[in-house]
């Protein structure tokens, strides 16, 4: 069994905050100062949304458990998957955490055929399990069925990794799924959002459980 976890990074990922209103069509003053990077050190994580663009337009809006959720499109970063004001993930890069997150853990193993996504919930972890050819069955297990519901419909780039019959959703609160579930993994993915509260984990909790089953 092979595991592979991206908390800490999620995390910070998810601490983005977005400073400007989520209007659409509302044109976004250009930064004043010449600099193309679209992120500047803040206190927190080292970086903060400094984006140069003249227009932002919501896509899709929904609701998941007191928490809003909006796909925006902007200049510079396309579609932007955002939870309460903070930025989830970004269709122009979010593939760097995901292929990181994914791929090395099944370098290591021989013939990986079952695959256990804790969270995960907008799809990208399951698209790229699902680029291996070996898989039989992917299970991602979170209790947000609301955001996947959201992200099925609206995410284009995940549409198809939803339809494939190899990944079964489970929505339940994933430490709890893998603790008492009896079936064994050979790959287990943890993709989980430090502020989405449902996804949140308990790392002692996480290690003595890993030690003790595998």
């Amino acid at each position: 069994m092979i595991f592979s976890w991206m908390y800490q990074k999620k995390k910070e990922v998810a601490d983005l905050q977005l400073d400007v209103p989520c209007l659409e069509g509302q044109n976004v003053e250009e930064n004043e100062q010449e600099n193309d990077e679209p992120f500047k050190g803040s206190k927190r994580s080292g970086l903060r949304p400094s984006i140069k663009a003249k227009r932002i337009r919501v896509l899709a809006e929904g609701s998941s458990k007191s928490k809003d959720i909006r796909l925006l499109e902007r200049e510079i970063l396309g579609k932007i998957l955002v939870i309460n004001g903070k930025l989830l993930s970004a269709e122009k890069d979010e593939f760097i955490l995901h292929e990181c997150l994914v791929h090395p853990a099944f370098l290591f193993h021989h013939n990986p055929k079952s695959v256990f996504i804790m969270g995960g919930a907008e799809g990208s972890s399951a698209r790229e399990v699902l680029k291996h050819r070996t898989i039989k069955k992917v299970v991602m297990c979170t209790n947000n069925k609301e955001l996947v519901n959201f992200c099925r419909t609206n995410l284009t780039k995940n549409k198809e990794a939803f339809r494939r019959e190899e990944l079964h959703l489970v929505f339940k609160h994933s430490i709890n799924e893998l603790e008492n579930s009896k079936e064994k993994f050979d790959v287990i993915v943890g993709d989980l959002e430090q502020h989405l509260e449902e996804d949140a984990c308990d790392m002692p909790l996480h290690t003595v459980f890993l030690r003790e089953n595998h």
